[in-house]
């Protein structure tokens, strides 16, 4: 699941004293969202939401990430059983 709808973003965890902001200057953080935002637009419609959302949060977007990883194999199908109109 891209997103746990048990855990709540709020604006007061980002960081913002100068020690916390210290601990995420090694992070990939900008790069991660790259990486996740390529996806989202033009294959992973179940993600968009997930990465709008979490973009100011590491471990969400690194549970993002793991998510793409796992199902990586999977298709989105759309059209009937019997003649596929459209495949994703």
């Amino acid at each position: 699941m891209p997103m746990d709808p048990n855990v709540h973003f709020l604006i007061e965890q980002c960081p913002s004293m100068p020690n916390q902001s210290a601990q995420m200057q090694g992070v990939p953080y900008i790069e991660a969202i790259r990486s996740v935002l390529w996806p989202a637009v033009v294959s992973r419609p179940d993600i968009v939401f997930a990465v709008g959302i979490r973009s100011v949060h590491w471990e969400a977007l690194k549970q993002i990430i793991l998510y793409l990883k796992t199902t990586k194999d999977l298709w989105l199908t759309f059209g009937k059983k019997s003649k596929t109109l459209v495949e994703c």
